[in-house]
This record gives structure tokens, C-alpha cells and sequence, in this order.
């Protein structure tokens, strides 16, 4: 209908000037279908090749160039669109984003080759017999897209600070990245790229946090590009020395159904120390494989990236399993009732998880709650939501919000009781900074070492400062004389002298405290 009424109105002559302003209209109306999000991959395409014909009635003399041009170009557009895009779908199901890759391919593989059946009958219907040529560029066009989209891998690097993250990122890529920000935010990711086994990574290392909370610009940033980015696999980096901590942001990726691989990064730290890890319970336990890795020396790397891939083909079906961090009856029901009302909203659902969105919603999370506004059925789920906080008050004596963060610890600390062993004799100090720090943080002698190192700090501040003080002093005092000096009498020469030098002068004269109470300062905060 829409190029009937472009052929009406359209005021060029000749075939060719109406076949691409409808070529135009084309492409508009195959962007919102794909958009609806209520038609099967077939359906779509379908519809497109329907267009298609309608525009071939309208140009008998041009349907050469209509076959040659417009077919191809729809149903590769439909293709990549149906299968690659994030509004992915499938016989009206509708998947999360995350899914879509293991969809395509199950799905692609057996019927790409029904979608092939429908360009030759179209092919056929419209030019006739002998169109071998024009089908076989067509299949080997649409084969060649798919394979090479499915060569290319997103990863996306999540871990705590400090927990040589960009280390292993710098290794992984070579230091050849560019730094991306998000709008309205103020803190950016960088991107690398390399190939490795003739698959490219693209590999984005995502500031450090602590958890995936909205409290700061970090969290904020890691959330929304997990979320709307969609990476094809994260690697959960986390510092062997210090699980129990990096492990909760784990808990949270765990919640959020993606697909992780962890690296244990500084893991010879945890071997010189005589801990013992089981890496493959605590995997089990996890539901991801873990992979342990030294960033600073580039060992483990290879293993690390062809893990990435095999979790990516999903070449290993044990090599990860989908678990769900149990916080106990009493807010497993409270999610449980969340998480219902979420369903009823298929919009959402190839977008988020729905498990997620209900924990982070009873936590009261401002980004979610702008997600539950837009629904249909919010009223519901904000009394739901009401009903449960107050529940879980009434029977755990505390916010919905702490009794999950207790949950989540109580998962790591159950876990790695099962599979983490620290040592237990008597550690030996190796290097000159242990040797520093058993003296320094010795129970009986850090507090006398604490007040000396004070006392040595603030005398020589103001000891050592006063010889700059008084030749800042001398040299305001002779600045000012040869000011006045060349000056007329009078209220500006007051300003002047007394108002602006003078005044300068008595703050300048403080500088070098200043400077020597603010170095020790520094050294003492980042000891």
C-alpha cells in the first residue's frame, strides 16, 4: 500500500526514478517490522518479498534490475536483522539478547537452508528459468555474512580495581585500543583488537567496580554496557589474593544470565602464599570455567582465549551450567512474585533478565524502577513490591537490600569453605616489603611508629617551611617597595601595594607548609 502511494505521488518519470524512491520506502517499512517484535523470521521475510512484488507489478519494464538489486538486498538485510540484530525472534518467542547467538546457531544452520528454498522460488517467480547465476551469488553472499559475523567475538572485561584487568587487557591486544565514553557519563572503556585461532576479538576493558549497583558513574557505565551492549562473552577478572571480595561481583554477573568466563588473575601470588584452590568445584560451583592467569607475565592468556571461544561455539555443554545464587525461602518468594509480573512483559524480556530486574527492583534500584514505569502492569508490581519489602522486614529484621548482600556472602564464603584451603603454618617474609610491613604493622610497635612518624611529619613542616617562608616574605616586601616606589600617592597605590601584594604575599608566605604537610600526606594514603 505505501508504494502504490509512492508511485502516485511521486512526480519523477520512468521506471528507474520510482524504483528508488519505493527501494526507499522498502527499507523504512522492513526497519519497523523487525522492530515489532511480533513476527516469526519467516513471516518477515515474507512480507518483504510481498513488497517486493507489489513493486514489480508497478514496473514491468524494470524487473532485471528489480531481481538483481532489490531481492538481494532485502533478504540480506532480513537476514542479518532476523538473526544477528537484538530484536531477534523466533516463531513468536521472544529471546533475551544474550540468547540470541545460541539461537542462530541451532536454528540457523537447520533453516537457512527453507529461507535459501524461498529466494529460489521468488528468483524463479520473477525472472523465470536460468537464474542459476543470480541464486547461486545470492546463497554464496548470505553464507559468506553469516560466517563471518560468526568469526567476530565481543569481550567484555568486568572486575574489581586493582585487580590487573588492563594488564591482562594490554596483553590481550597489544596496547592498541581507543577509549570510548557513554553519553552522560563522565568515566570511559577502552577497545582493542586482535585475531587469535581466525577469530577477532574485540575486546572492551570496562572500568573497575566493586558491584553493579547505581551508586557511582563506574557501576552506572558497567551495567548499562553489559545491558544494552550485550557483549558475546564477559571475563570476570578477579585477584586470586583477595577471592572473598571480587567474588560478590561474580554473585551479580551470575544474576544477570550472562555468559562469563572467570580468570583468576595473580594466581602465582596465590600459590606462593601455599594456598590451595580447587579451580573445577569452584567453577561447579560458580556455574563458569575458570581459568587462572598472570596479566603481569602473559601466562594463561592462550588458555584463557580458547576458552572464550569454546564457550562461544558452545563446544563443551559441561563446561559451564546455568545456576541461580539461592538467597534463601523467604526472598526467593519475594523474587519469585517480582519476577512473574515481570514475565507478563515480553518487551522486556529479550533485553534483561527478568530474575535480575526482580532482585535489583526490590533493592530499590533507580534504573529499574525507570524500566518497571514504562509497563503496563506497574501498578501491580510496585504494590507487590511494597507488600514484600515490608515481609522481609517483619521476618529477617532487616532492608530487602542488606538481607541480599548477606545472602550473596554467604554463597562465597559456603563456596569457597568447599574448595578454598588457606595455608597454615608460618609464612616466610620474602621479599623487602613484607619484611617492611611485619615490622611496621607489629601489634606492640605500630602505634609508637604511628605517632613518631607524625610528629617527624609536622616538625619538619614547620621547621624545614620557615626558610621559605621568610625569603617569600623578603621578596613580597621588595616587590611591594618598588611597586609603591614607581607609584603616585594616593587610593589605587593602597590598593595596589597594601590591597593585591599584600595580600597575595600573606597567602603565598603558607605555600611551603603546604606543600611539605601534603607529600607525606599523599605517601601515607597510598601506603
Amino acid at each position: 500500500h505505501s508504494v502504490q502511494i509512492v508511485a502516485q505521488d511521486t512526480a519523477l518519470g520512468g521506471s528507474e526514478g520510482l524504483l528508488f524512491k519505493s527501494l526507499h520506502v522498502l527499507q523504512k517499512l522492513l526497519l519497523l517490522l523487525f522492530r515489532q517484535m511480533e513476527l516469526s523470521n519467516l513471516g518477515c521475510v515474507c512480507i518483504g518479498l510481498v513488497q517486493v512484488v507489489a513493486l514489480a507489478k508497478l514496473l514491468p519494464d524494470g524487473l532485471h534490475l528489480l531481481a538483481q538489486v532489490v531481492v538481494p538486498l532485502v533478504l540480506i538485510h532480513a537476514y542479518l536483522g532476523l538473526f544477528l540484530d537484538q530484536s531477534f525472534q523466533l516463531q513468536n518467542l521472544h529471546f533475551p539478547a544474550k540468547q540470541r547467538y545460541e539461537c542462530f546457531q541451532s536454528f540457523g544452520r537447520i533453516h537457512l537452508g527453507k529461507e535459501l528454498a524461498l529466494v529460489r522460488e521468488i528468483n524463479a517467480a520473477v525472472l523465470g528459468d536460468g537464474i542459476g547465476t543470480d541464486d547461486e551469488y545470492l546463497e554464496r553472499e548470505m553464507t559468506t555474512l553469516a560466517a563471518q559475523r560468526r568469526r567476530e567475538i565481543c569481550v567484555a572485561l568486568v572486575g574489581n580495581p586493582n585487580c590487573g584487568k588492563t594488564s591482562l587487557f594490554n596483553m590481550a591486544s597489544g596496547s592498541h585500543e581507543h577509549v570510548g565514553n557513554y553519553s552522560g557519563v563522565t568515566v570511559d572503556a577502552k577497545e582493542g583488537f586482535f585475531d587469535y585461532r581466525g577469530y577477532h576479538f574485540r575486546i572492551i576493558d570496562l572500568p573497575g567496580t566493586y558491584s553493579l549497583s547505581a551508586y557511582s558513574p563506574e557501576e552506572l557505565y558497567v551495567r548499562r554496557n553489559l545491558v544494552e551492549e550485550t557483549p558475546d562473552v564477559v571475563v570476570n577478572v578477579v585477584d586470586a589474593s583477595n577471592l572473598q571480595r571480587n567474588l560478590y561481583l561474580t554473585t551479580q554477573l551470575i544474576d544477570m544470565n550472562l555468559r562469563v568466563v572467570m580468570a583468576l588473575n595473580m594466581y602465582d601470588e596465590l600459590v606462593a602464599k601455599g594456598d590451595r584452590l580447587d579451580i573445577r568445584q569452584l567453577g561447579y560451583l560458580l556455574g563458569m570455567p575458570i581459568v587462572p592467569t598472570v596479566s603481569r607475565t602473559g601466562e594463561g592468556i592462550n588458555d584463557l582465549f580458547d576458552t572464550i571461544i569454546q564457550i562461544y561455539e558452545n563446544h563443551d555443554p559441561h563446561l559451564a551450567r546455568h545456576i541461580h545464587i539461592n538467597h534463601g525461602s523467604e526472598l526467593e518468594q519475594s523474587i519469585r512474585s517480582i519476577k512473574d509480573l515481570l514475565k507478563k512483559n515480553t518487551d522486556i524480556r529479550y533485553k534483561y533478565s527478568t530474575r535480575y530486574l526482580s532482585i535489583k527492583y526490590l533493592e530499590d534500584d533507580k534504573e529499574v524502577d525507570a524500566v518497571v514505569e514504562s509497563l503496563p502492569n506497574r501498578d501491580e508490581i510496585i504494590s507487590t513490591r511494597f507488600r514484600e519489602q515490608n515481609r522481609i522486614k517483619e521476618i529477617l529484621n532487616s532492608s530487602i537490600g542488606s538481607a541480599m548482600i548477606d545472602a550473596k556472602y554467604a554463597f562465597i564464603q559456603g563456596a569457597l569453605a568447599e574448595t578454598w584451603e588457606p595455608y597454615k603454618g608460618k609464612r616466610r617474609r620474602n621479599t623487602i616489603t613484607e619484611k617492611i610491613d611485619a615490622f611496621v604493622t607489629n601489634r606492640w610497635a605500630a602505634f609508637p611508629i604511628f605517632f613518631i612518624i607524625l610528629y617527624l611529619v609536622f616538625e619538619g613542616t614547620f621547621v624545614l617551611g620557615e626558610y621559605p617562608m621568610r625569603w617569600i616574605e623578603w621578596l613580597v616586601a621588595k616587590f611591594g617597595s618598588f611597586v609603591a616606589s614607581a607609584m603616585a600617592d594616593g587610593w589605587f597605590k593602597d590598593l595596589v601595594v597594601d590591597g593585591i601584594v599584600g595580600g597575595v604575599g600573606s597567602v603565598l608566605v603558607f605555600l611551603p607548609n603546604i606543600l611539605l604537610l601534603s607529600w607525606p600526606c599523599r605517601l601515607y594514603c597510598r601506603s
